[in-house]
């Protein structure tokens, strides 16, 4: 009988162990899931503001081939 609590008493401190392995592991990947989100956003903002830079110049050139004209 106390070999069987002493067991049960190991599986529960092996579970445990276990669980807290995998919310440390699920917390890292919560991190670094928001860092590549992040990173994500950033890169689409960049592209945007590319995309505005290159619609100016685009529209400055055709302004400027028109007045030559």
């Amino acid at each position: 009988r106390v070999r069987r609590r002493q067991e049960a008493e190991r599986r529960q401190r092996d579970l445990a162990r276990r669980r807290e392995a995998t919310e440390r592991q699920m917390a890292e990947l919560r991190a670094a899931l928001e860092a590549e989100e992040e990173e994500i956003a950033l890169l689409h903002s960049e592209d945007a503001e590319r995309e505005a830079a290159l619609e100016r110049d685009r529209d400055a050139m055709y302004r400027h081939r028109n007045a030559a004209e």
